[in-house]
């Protein structure tokens, strides 16, 4: 199992097959796709079929399918097209001690804290 799933190939199904994907089993999934290209709706629902999964992230959000289907808004780095693109990003941290990492969208945004699920003392 993983913490962290950076989903592959901008959130293409050709590179996220479902039985990977649900193997790995992560808490949080970040995707770096754009507004057309990537956040395919087969990936986007192998996504939200990951049972340990607490938040998924997108760069952006995929202007060509529902809202249901993808990340909570709140969770979503740049919501308009690629014209009105604000380029917000999509930052990891991750704790010294590896105990913990923290994802946050952009200077301003919040900054989210996870647990790491397999954290090995030193």
């Amino acid at each position: 199992t993983v913490d962290i799933f950076m989903v592959t190939h901008h959130g293409l199904p050709m590179s996220n097959n479902p039985a990977l994907v649900l193997a790995v089993d992560p808490s949080v999934t970040i995707m770096c796709n754009g507004p057309t290209k990537g956040g395919a709706e087969s990936t986007l629902k192998t996504l939200h079929e990951i049972n340990s999964l607490q938040d998924m992230y997108q760069l952006h959000r995929n202007v060509k399918l529902e809202a249901a289907l993808q990340a909570p808004a709140e969770f979503i780095a740049n919501t308009g097209t690629t014209a009105t693109c604000e380029g917000q990003w999509v930052k990891t941290s991750v704790a010294a001690d590896g105990s913990s990492y923290t994802v946050q969208i952009g200077a301003d945004g919040r900054k989210r804290s996870y647990t790491t699920r397999n954290h090995l003392v030193p």
